[in-house]
């Protein structure tokens, strides 16, 4: 199964970013399966593929990221300030508070979720 990571950015310096990125791939050890990205007006979005969960999680909450057709697509992780704790660990405890119909398919789950709403 594949993860995919999506970080917007409005403005700012992308080829920081771009670095700050791939020095905590290197540091991480972590190599995605494929790393785009596309420059729209007014944001630019990257989009990274990973094959492990813990991985797709992690370079999530270090970036601000979300998690793609994820319980994750509909909680995006806030970026963190530094000292405060990773928004992996906040995912993780949220992921063992879900539902049983969390784990089905995206189309399926966001019928499940607008009976819960209803």
């Amino acid at each position: 199964m594949q993860y995919t990571v999506e970080i917007r950015r409005v403005g700012g310096d992308l080829l920081s970013l771009m670095s700050q990125m791939r020095t905590w791939l290197d540091h991480s050890r972590v190599e995605p399966d494929c790393f785009r990205y596309s420059v729209g007006s007014p944001a630019t979005s990257f989009r990274l593929d990973f094959k492990v969960e813990k991985e797709a999680i992690a370079f999530a909450s270090s970036f601000g990221g979300r998690i793609l057709g994820s319980f994750d697509d509909f909680h995006p992780i806030p970026a963190r300030a530094a000292g405060e704790p990773t928004g992996a660990t906040l995912f993780v405890k949220q992921r063992k508070n879900r539902r049983q119909d969390d784990d089905l398919p995206v189309n399926d789950r966001n019928a499940a979720l607008r009976r819960r709403s209803a």
